[in-house]
């Protein structure tokens, strides 16, 4: 289909339609890759082995010059120009210019639907990306829901099961409907704020304690520890952790150890499973969407918890040998304890 017009419109060339691709000017110009003079095409057709010019042509007297715009061999299109005031005869250097011209414009051309390729093709990579994240979120929500039915005939009758029951079904209605608002482009964005990191330890420990083997938790402080986190975003980050050390250890041990040294907090979560030879540390750990697990594996949630573990001025370490278990470190600054507000018996009064 004709695309341009200069100086005038589309419209005002008078019939202007589209030329088939597979049709006699196209398929000469792609074979011979000449420049067609109209003028001498009207006087000698043999030399243009007779081929038929779309009819728009009778229709423009004065067009006269027809220029193929050749990519290598690909013929991308072709550009018609008026004629030229007089005097003016067609010379071979006219040609040789213009087959130049138009081989640069189809490689402008090229060029253009390249970009527009490649813009598509990241717009479908960031589409698949949500779609993975989402995914990631929505198996984890499903497990925590899916123990809880599991172990339903079990402890139905338990008030300590009911408890953690409850707590667990409404986690993951925040999950939910926090996936939910970031489909609805309006997502919520999470607050850090001081919380207690050993308190949030303790809580995912006990959550993935009724999975197997069951995890092992050694504080050595006995004094609250204080970070400048989300709660539940660090929370997930530990569910993942821990889970992702349970599922590579079926036979073994899993233990958490948190401590504090020179103003920071450590977390090390330690497993006895398969481990992770040096290339796979170094090139895909924390590659998203790059698992031998899939997401299942240190895949996307690995990347997750990196991301915002510095997000929060912290840094992850990880440690592991084939056969060997791996040791994986979160480490984050420490934040003040924040200060409780006493009234004072005069507070308030003037």
């Amino acid at each position: 289909m004709p695309v341009a017009a200069w100086p005038n419109q589309i419209g005002a060339v008078p019939g202007l339609a589209a030329v088939a691709s597979n049709g006699e000017m196209a398929a000469f110009m792609r074979e011979r890759q000449w420049i067609i003079d109209v003028r001498e095409y009207r006087r000698s057709p043999s030399v243009y082995r007779n081929i038929e010019l779309p009819s728009w042509f009778a229709a423009n007297p004065t067009l006269t010059i027809v220029s193929p715009l050749l990519e290598l061999d690909r013929l991308a299109g072709f550009f018609v120009l008026y004629e030229p005031p007089p005097p003016f005869d067609l010379t071979y250097e006219d040609r040789d210019l213009l087959k130049t011209v138009g081989r640069h414009v189809a490689t402008q051309l090229a060029q253009h639907e390249a970009d527009r390729k490649l813009a598509e093709s990241r717009q479908f990579e960031a589409y698949n990306r949500l779609t993975a994240f989402m995914m990631h979120d929505l198996k984890n929500a499903v497990a925590q829901l899916g123990l809880v039915v599991t172990n339903a005939q079990r402890h139905k009758r338990n008030p300590e099961f009911i408890d953690d029951a409850i707590g667990t079904i409404a986690n993951a209605v925040e999950r939910m409907t926090r996936l939910i608002e970031q489909l609805r482009d309006t997502p919520r964005r999470a607050k850090a704020q001081t919380v207690r990191l050993d308190e949030l330890v303790h809580q995912a420990v006990a959550r993935c304690g009724l999975h197997q083997p069951v995890p092992t938790l050694t504080v050595a402080t006995d004094q609250p520890v204080h970070v400048l986190a989300d709660a539940e975003r660090f929370a997930a980050v530990l569910d993942h952790v821990l889970r992702n050390a349970q599922e590579a250890t079926p036979h073994g041990s899993v233990s958490v150890q948190l401590g504090v040294a020179s103003g920071e907090a450590a977390v090390v979560v330690r497993d006895t499973g398969a481990g992770m030879d040096a290339d796979f540390l170094r090139e895909r750990l924390f590659r998203p969407f790059d698992s031998t697990k899939g997401s299942k594996g240190m895949g996307i949630g690995a990347y997750q918890a990196r991301e915002y573990v510095q997000s929060l001025g912290g840094h992850v370490e990880v440690q592991s040998s084939p056969g060997e278990g791996t040791a994986f470190s979160i480490i984050l600054p420490l934040a003040k304890a924040p200060v409780a507000r006493q009234l004072g018996n005069n507070e308030g009064s003037r």
